[in-house]
């Protein structure tokens, strides 16, 4: 079911319309002032990777000259911008690594303050 976003011509706003029948004219009225007068925008759109092709997906430069591979909490967030680009879910191991890395960082930066 497609959702439509317009531009109502009256107060300016966004509405976003749900079709339930894509063969059904929608029935686009402002959700902000109750116009009908509406024009229809050019919505964003996403898609969802199946999984064999996100495992043929990968960042065009490699590994970022600008992240420091000793650092964890730079690894950490390196791991988790890559799952967001590549979209879907992670296991729980990928994700209990990600916050080992993050919480090792974080014992890292305590260790300055001992005396």
């Amino acid at each position: 079911m497609p959702l439509y976003e317009y531009r109502c011509q009256e107060c300016r706003r966004r509405s976003t319309v749900l079709v339930k029948n894509i063969n059904a004219t929608p029935n686009a009225v402002c959700d902000h002032c109750g116009s009908a007068n509406m024009h229809r925008l050019v919505s964003k759109f996403s898609f969802r990777r199946s999984w064999g092709s996100s495992l043929d997906w990968a960042p065009d430069t490699g590994w970022p000259e600008n992240i420091d591979n000793e650092d964890p909490r730079a690894v950490a967030g390196w791991m988790r911008r890559m799952q967001h680009e590549m979209g879907g879910e992670v296991t729980s191991e990928f994700k209990e690594m990600v916050d080992e890395l993050e919480s090792e960082a974080d014992m890292d930066d305590g260790d300055a303050f001992d005396c």
